[in-house]
């Protein structure tokens, strides 16, 4: 019988194809949306954590800042005078902290650069020659500033790739001169590309000795301290080792900001996975829409078909086989919908990582998800159209015209 009600369905789908297919589109729309969606968040998701974990997982941040948490685990808000932290604060860590391999102290801030009749405004980073090491970084061409660099504050600089390109286009820089706010520094080396990260351009930045870059902004104290830890299994040791540091040299233990860089990933893995849920969420109301339109054509058709609804009555249909009949093709309708938007999806998904260079990252769990909800859908919309097929009178349905 079962075999009988599908034919008996697709016979009925097929008398009004266009019909058919205008009615699978909200399922088609949804399903594909739920599958393309999940698959750009997931895409994004894999990304955050890539980008942060080349900076390097066994990493702790120092900044200075109002604690705003409980107890020294907690993440800070860098909202505090940011005149707190210095380059010695750096080398006091290095030297008294057993678990902490290298730490580089950073000094950014924006500021107007020039080549030739070129001026864009990016990030400079005032640093150590410890910054390739603490953050995975490489230089792709020419070399680093050296310690004596440092000593002697002498204007070198190292150019990220979209520095590069706005000032010099595919011109060489190395050996070429630039002016930071209208103080000349000899180019001397390029960093690898790095991308982005969250919403930071990590190639539109200028490394620069600390000591000048100090000079430079008039200050005597840095915006940060990045330390590398020896492993992450000696990551909580470390972190308690700082704190105490930082705070027998600070005297409050308020005043900075102490984050483990995993923890920085999880908060980000955290709201990139809410916002690709509520990317689902989104697409799922186009199943729901979807559902809805199954109803009122449902509902249409059973109005349409009165008169054969009494036919099969008065020939020994049963309600049961009503019933079957009209709920068969509303699952019909979602069923077929949900390939076609699975199919949709999957192609979809594959032609946003190609032409418009997006990483994504198809879910099948979320896949299967989606068409599972869009035959749902249909059994839940259609029940009612069918029940009222099946509750129908049939002398009343052999007199409809």
């Amino acid at each position: 019988m079962i075999i009988e009600y599908v034919r008996v369905a697709l016979k009925g789908l097929g008398a009004n194809k266009v019909r058919s297919a205008l009615t699978m589109l909200g399922i088609i729309i949804g399903v594909s949306a739920v599958i393309i969606m999940v698959a750009i968040g997931e895409g994004a998701k894999i990304q955050v954590a890539e980008k942060i974990q080349a900076l390097g997982s066994n990493l702790l941040i120092v900044t200075s800042g109002l604690y705003s948490g409980k107890g020294m685990g907690a993440i800070f808000s860098a909202r505090g005078s940011s005149d707190l932290l210095t380059y010695d604060d750096s080398l006091a860590i290095k030297k008294e902290a057993s678990f902490i391999k290298d730490a580089s102290p950073e000094l950014s801030k924006n500021a107007n650069v020039k080549y030739g009749g070129t001026t864009i405004t990016t990030t400079i980073v005032g640093t150590t020659p410890s910054f390739c090491q603490v953050k995975n970084t490489m230089i792709e061409k020419g070399e680093m500033f050296t310690d004596q660099d440092i000593k002697f504050a002498r204007k070198v600089a190292v150019l990220g790739q979209s520095v590069i390109n706005d000032l010099f286009g595919n011109a060489d820089p190395l050996g070429q001169t630039i002016r930071i706010n209208n103080v000349s520094f000899k180019v001397i080396g390029i960093l690898e590309v790095k991308g982005q990260v969250g919403p930071f351009n990590q190639d539109d930045r200028i490394i620069i000795p600390l000591t000048i870059a100090q000079r430079l902004f008039d200050t005597k104290y840095v915006n940060s301290i990045y330390l590398k830890v020896e492993n992450e299994q000696v990551m909580d040791k470390a972190f308690q080792q700082v704190g105490q540091i930082l705070t027998n040299r600070i005297g409050d233990p308020t005043k900075f900001t102490l984050t483990n860089q995993n923890d920085v990933l999880a908060a980000r893995e955290a709201s990139t996975e809410t916002f690709t849920l509520l990317l689902a969420a989104v697409a799922v109301v186009s199943l729901l829409v979807g559902g809805i339109g199954i109803m009122n054509i449902m509902l249409v058709t059973v109005t349409e078909r009165t008169r054969e609804i009494g036919i099969r009555k008065a020939v020994g249909a049963t309600r049961i086989d009503i019933l079957m009949q009209f709920l068969i093709e509303s699952i019909m309708l979602s069923i077929l919908g949900g390939i076609i938007g699975l199919i949709l999806g999957l192609v979809g998904a594959k032609l946003m990582a190609i032409i418009g260079g997006w990483p994504t990252v198809i879910s099948f769990p979320y896949a299967m998800l989606a068409f599972c909800f869009a035959a749902a859908v249909g059994i839940f919309f259609g029940l009612y159209p069918a029940q009222k097929a099946a509750r129908s009178d049939p002398i009343a349905s052999l007199r409809h015209e």
